[in-house]
């Protein structure tokens, strides 16, 4: 299966940071926790948990390209990777102390199947972390079964699960300029436009080439405590204090199996 997930080559793009941040809140819950993270992608979220104090994290995704990606790159003795499907998960009944499942809810046609399967691995004190983005604000691609409103989201999950937390990722002013104008097309326009009538035109390349780094995706990125202290103005806030917001990027949710 085609992978549409996030390789971190350019930590400092806004959509990467936002990513980092919802495991940097994740790892709060991880110390001594045996974890899975599915849709785990190219694996360096799943990397960042297991140097978090989790006592074990196994990774699961559907793409066999994004694993071999994984695989190759984020190598620790408490994290393995393997390849599933988050509808039909091959592991045993509450085995897992957390389950992580960023940005793949959207994702899936049984939505149903998912909630169920999200319950049974998780222990009878477990916590299930997920998130979506808001309708208002995806791009609407073909891989995305299905799109959520902040209250249609949070009531599903807690239909499914005791106690639900309301979290949510904000949008700046920042992002919302990237969001219209992509700040690599940007660039480039400017850079062709002027590139001929400019005499300083090599400056300009090395001054472009300064804010926009040429991709690296054969090198190995690690989420460091520098990226997560820097990450902190992005921080995840809660839904409960600040109410809904047109500027809801993406919900996150901390589900606790409980009840039983």
């Amino acid at each position: 299966m085609e992978f549409h997930g996030i390789i971190p080559d350019r930590p400092r793009h806004y959509i990467t940071r936002q990513h980092i941040m919802r495991y940097a809140f994740a790892s709060t819950y991880v110390t001594g926790k045996k974890v899975l993270d599915i849709a785990c992608g190219a694996g360096y979220g799943s990397s960042y948990l297991a140097g978090c104090g989790a006592s074990m994290v196994v990774g699961m995704d559907i793409s066999e390209s994004a694993l071999t990606y994984a695989c190759s790159h984020y190598v620790r003795d408490n994290l393995h990777f393997l390849q599933g499907n988050a509808v039909q998960l091959p592991f045993e009944s509450d085995e897992f102390d957390v389950v992580v499942s960023f940005e793949t809810i959207e994702h899936v046609t049984q939505v149903e199947e998912y909630m169920k399967e999200m319950r049974r691995v998780l222990s009878p004190h477990g916590v299930f972390i997920c998130s979506t983005p808001h309708v208002k604000y995806t791009r609407h691609p073909a891989y995305h079964v299905k799109e959520f409103f902040p209250e249609e989201f949070f009531r599903l999950l807690e239909d499914n699960f005791y106690h639900v937390e309301r979290y949510a990722q904000f949008i700046t002013v920042v992002t919302r300029i990237h969001d219209i104008i992509p700040i690599t097309e940007y660039f480039n326009k400017l850079t062709t436009r002027i590139k001929h009538s400019l005499p300083f035109k090599s400056r300009l390349k090395t001054m472009r080439d300064r804010i926009i780094p040429s991709s690296s995706c054969q090198q190995t990125y690690e989420i460091t405590s520098a990226d997560t202290a820097a990450f902190r103005r992005e921080r995840v806030t809660s839904l409960k204090e600040k109410g809904y917001s047109d500027l809801v990027r993406i919900m996150v949710a901390v589900c606790g199996k409980g009840g039983e």
